[in-house]
Order: structure tokens, then sequence, then C-alpha cells
């Protein structure tokens, strides 16, 4: 019953090499793509880390301007919204602001959210979101927060704590 390379066609033996080949070759690409996925996710991932250093760099000039008496705090607030309001990266993707009360302070995309309680949102799981970004702030300072978008996306946002935590800024 034993059946030895010798005894199989050459049809056969060949077919088999070839066989052996593409898996071999499947396996290749399967490991390139993969290690290539990672790669990306991760520059996706440092790009909006960068971002969010940006974004809190602007927030700290504009606290000096306040610690120093260039700026009433009200006035500060009030050019750090705009600037990151007007602040874009990867084409589409913004940031927006929250406070700890998980009321929208800046959404530059949505401003009908602006000064509402965003609390009782949730994503298309259930979860709420936004109360996951506040506890995830107060209780790290920064993190992640991953939900499902509207758009059956898995989204995942930055939060970082500005202004000695009063507030969060969100970003991805």
């Amino acid at each position: 019953m034993e059946t030895t390379l010798r005894q199989l066609s050459v049809k056969t033996r060949l077919w088999a090499q070839v066989s052996a080949c593409f898996a071999v070759i499947l396996v290749i690409t399967f490991l390139m793509l993969n290690s290539l996925y990672s790669e990306l996710k991760q520059s996706k991932q440092l790009e909006t880390q960068h971002t969010v250093e940006t974004a809190h760099g602007i927030v700290s000039f504009y606290a000096e301007q306040v610690a120093s008496s260039k700026m009433t705090l009200e006035e500060a607030q009030t050019e750090a919204k705009q600037v990151i309001e007007a602040m874009r990266y990867a084409d589409d993707e913004y940031l927006f602001i929250l406070d700890t009360q998980h009321a929208m302070v800046m959404h530059p995309i949505k401003p009908s959210l602006n000064s509402i309680n965003s609390a009782a949102m949730k994503d298309l799981n259930g979860v709420y979101f936004i109360r996951e970004m506040v506890r995830t702030a107060a209780r790290f300072g920064e993190g992640s927060v991953q939900y499902m978008s509207l758009k059956h996306r898995i989204r995942h946002r930055l939060i970082k704590s500005l202004m000695q935590n009063s507030f969060l800024l969100g970003v991805g």
C-alpha cells in the first residue's frame, strides 16, 4: 500500500511539486501581508499620537498665555478651540473636545453636538463610547477607546486630558 514517489506518474509528481511551491508562496504572501498590515496599523497609531501631541502643545501654549496674564482664560479657550477645530489629518480625520461631564465642547464635523451631553451616545454594539472615553481619560490621563461607527467601521479614538483634566481632547 505504501506509495513512493517513483511509483507515481511524472504528471502526478510535477503537480505535487507545483502544489507544494504554490502552498509555500501562499504562506509567504500571507506572512508578508500580515506584517504589512501590522506596520500600517502602527503607522496610523503613531500619526494619531503625533496629532494629539501637536494639539496638546497648542493648548499648552494658550495655558502659558493665561498663566503669564497675556490672555484671559476665556480668550485662550476660544482661540485654542478655533485652532483645534481647523486641524485635520489623514484627509478627513479631525479632533474634538469633551468636558468631564460628557458634554461635547467642540465637534468640527457636527457642530449640532456642541454643548450637548453625549453620555447616552452608543455605538452599533450598544457600547457607551463617550462614557468610556471620559472614564479612560479620568483613570489614565490618556488612552485609546475602540467602538463601532455608524458606517460599520471599527474606530479607534485616542483621548487625552487637557487643562488640569477639565477637558478631553479626542482624535482618531
